[in-house]
């Protein structure tokens, strides 16, 4: 079993698909019982696709360096707010 600290480092990875088959599972097996996780995921998520409907807006993509820094930001307030 991951721990929160553990899933929290892999939130971000396991929406993109860059986990494995198995540690993808993990992840999964733990946000759906953890509803501090669930939260974290959730915000991950609504991240991620407001990021993606950004770079859709007029065609041009958000610049990487961009959409790096702010989720940057984002992970250091969720990582305050708790």
């Amino acid at each position: 079993m991951l721990s929160c600290e553990e899933v929290g480092e892999r939130s971000s990875a396991w929406l993109d698909d860059e986990l494995g088959w198995w540690e993808g599972r993990l992840v999964n097996f733990h946000i759906k019982r953890c509803a501090m996780c669930r939260s974290v995921y959730e915000q991950y998520r609504s991240m991620k696709q407001s990021l993606a409907e950004l770079g859709e807006g007029g065609g041009a993509a958000l610049d990487p360096e961009v959409r790096s820094g702010l989720m940057a930001e984002f992970r250091g307030s969720v990582d305050r707010d708790g």
